[in-house]
């Protein structure tokens, strides 16, 4: 069975991540968002819902960056 390889998104999540306006206020407390390779290029959108959820729920959202650890 033949299968296509995924198509990269527009534009990765993170470098969205980086030039977006935050829009929760951190009330309810923060929120990490652990970003992986496939989702970050492939299917951005995905983290993006990820992002927005929370924020409009009045979260803050950090990312975790490529090469730390949760804890670091």
């Amino acid at each position: 069975m033949k299968q296509e390889l995924p198509r990269f998104g527009e534009q990765t999540f993170r470098a969205w991540f980086r030039t977006r306006s935050p829009a929760g206020d951190g009330q309810r407390g923060p929120v990490l968002l652990w970003v992986e390779s496939f989702n970050d290029h492939f299917t951005p959108d995905v983290l993006r819902s990820a992002v927005t959820v929370p924020e409009n729920a009045g979260s803050s959202v950090s990312g975790c960056r490529a090469g730390t650890s949760a804890a670091g």
